[in-house]
């Protein structure tokens, strides 16, 4: 990513170039569903966790954030909140960090001392986590009630995930791509979200199920989809 251009920048600009396409598509084979977030919708996740994550967590400029989740829309969503606030993302538990985002209440083994601790619910449409433990923030419960516009400071991140290069910038300008993954790990965040602002792109997430193993499946929603497959 150009060190001058933000993922922040690059979100509003797509915002104003056509904020009702589809951004995030999200395909859970395990638990069935089919999610679909345009531009606007991501933003608008993406502003009220940003105001979540500064009040509840005090995340600022130059804040480690753990992120340990299974592949799903909310880990994008958290990421690029993360970015416009100006932090780093560790996409595992990190020492020192500012807030760590868990899914369904299964933190593993926390730093000392504990972080600030945001659980997220993954089922496919998001929503309360089925597990919060006391002092913690649900994220799919409690951002709602944040506002849908930016209220404290922002800042330019200087993340190394925003380093994106070789496959994560991978297609033509505007392609819809279909990723598989089942964390929210690098490969994830550089070809599900890195890729898709760099490129104005859209994704297409599949978070696969335990024994579907046929690449047919694949196949039939990428034919869906029109979308093209990063499965590497």
């Amino acid at each position: 990513m150009p060190s001058h251009v933000s993922p922040t920048d690059l979100l509003a600009q797509a915002l104003r170039h056509d904020a009702g396409r589809p951004f995030v598509t999200f395909y859970d084979l395990e638990l069935g569903g089919r999610v679909e977030l345009s531009v606007a919708t991501f933003e608008n996740w993406t502003v009220k966790t940003a105001n979540l994550l500064a009040e509840e967590c005090d995340v600022g400029a130059g804040d480690v954030v753990s992120i340990v989740l299974p592949a799903h829309w909310l880990g994008l969503v958290a990421v690029q909140a993360v970015w416009t606030l100006g932090g780093r993302v560790a996409l595992h538990p990190a020492e020192g960090a500012a807030a760590h985002l868990v899914a369904d209440g299964e933190p593993p083994a926390a730093p000392e001392p504990a972080p600030s601790l945001v659980v997220v619910g993954t089922r496919p449409l998001g929503g309360p986590a089925r597990s919060v433990p006391a002092g913690a923030t649900d994220l799919g419960r409690d951002a709602l009630t944040y506002p849908d516009v930016l209220v404290g400071p922002t800042a330019p991140s200087d993340d190394p995930l925003l380093s994106a290069d070789g496959d994560a910038l991978a297609g033509p300008a505007a392609s819809r791509t279909l990723v598989t993954g089942t964390r929210v790990d690098q490969r994830v965040v550089r070809q599900a979200l890195v890729q898709p602002l760099v490129r104005d792109g859209s994704v297409v997430l599949v978070r696969p199920g335990g024994s579907d193993a046929d690449p047919r499946r694949l196949d039939s929603i990428a034919a869906t989809e029109r979308a093209l497959p990063l499965v590497g």
